[in-house]
């Protein structure tokens, strides 16, 4: 009875510390594999097994960012409407020990990366000031902040590059660019919209609603919408002699956009992590498995 007892007052500590490392947000290092799935070598052992610890390197340091992020911002956090629930915001979780997990993740990422590749290494420690840079200077700057977001995501994507010898097309490249760019801009757009509907009276939504032009917003997401296609469209082609059928996934990516614009510019529950919004999204999850079952298709010889 006792050692029930225990596990039980356990739990909500480790539900804490499951927040604080944001594991859901794991699934952005999902990017590190698009080098691998795109390139020749997906059936490699030794490719997909330097690349899914590169991939864990991401998740372990992007998790420290998140932490440090956190602590830098634990006042402005504790007197936002939904990021007061955070649990170094709200007191659950002290500082200092939030400190010590941080940088046990930190040491942890560079340690693994330095057996994989020295460029590896390079780059996390790259993201790690990236993101750091972005936490203390740029958040209220939000075109910079949003060119800082998608360089982070660009760094996930050139550390799967790295670490199985390949070098991703130019138009491959600004396609993950365009796309990145345009969730950083949206993400930003979801975070207000919510405020403004959920929570119209907080001095937090009136601060950013000064701040923010929804007609800019909106013409801007289209113009990285039309740039993110077009470059893919020029990708798709230029590995036409490749895999001749690739041309055809343009249409599963049309309609990722489309979803993904609805899903963040409107509210259809009380989740306020766009992350969650996604991945709980199942036209989101159906076209993503599609696109793969399509992908792996047209690569079969």
């Amino acid at each position: 009875m006792d050692i029930r007892l225990d596990i039980l007052s356990i739990l909500p500590v480790f539900k804490n510390y499951i927040l604080l490392i944001r594991i859901h947000h794991w699934i952005k290092n999902l990017l590190v594999f698009f080098p691998l799935i795109f390139s020749e070598k997906f059936f490699i052992p030794e490719a997909f097994c330097n690349v899914f610890k590169a991939c864990l390197c991401f998740c372990f340091i992007s998790s420290s960012v998140y932490i440090f992020n956190d602590i830098i911002d634990r006042k402005c956090d504790a007197a936002h409407p939904f990021k007061k629930n955070r649990p170094i915001a709200a007191g659950m979780i002290s500082s200092q020990g939030a400190v010590v997990i941080g940088i046990f993740l930190l040491i942890a990422s560079i340690t693994i990366s330095l057996g994989i590749a020295i460029q590896l290494s390079f780059i996390l420690f790259g993201y790690f000031l990236l993101i750091i840079i972005y936490s203390i200077f740029l958040r209220n700057r939000p075109i910079l902040a949003a060119i800082y977001i998608a360089v982070g995501f660009m760094l996930r994507m050139w550390a799967g590059a790295v670490v199985i010898g390949v070098i991703p097309s130019l138009w491959f490249q600004s396609w993950l660019f365009f796309s990145m760019l345009y969730l950083a801009v949206s993400k930003k757009n979801f975070e207000l919209y919510i405020l403004k509907h959920k929570f119209p009276g907080s001095i937090v939504t009136k601060n950013m609603i000064k701040r923010y032009d929804y007609k800019l917003a909106k013409l801007t997401r289209l113009i990285l919408i039309i740039c993110a296609l077009s470059s893919y469209v020029f990708f798709a082609v230029s590995i036409k002699l490749r895999l001749p059928a690739f041309a055809y996934s343009i249409f599963f990516v049309i309609y990722g956009f489309y979803r993904l614009d609805i899903l963040l510019t409107t509210i259809k529950s009380n989740v306020t992590d766009s992350i969650l919004v996604l991945i709980k999204d199942p036209g989101i999850l159906l076209i993503s498995f599609c696109y793969l079952c399509f992908l792996f298709y047209s690569s079969s010889p």
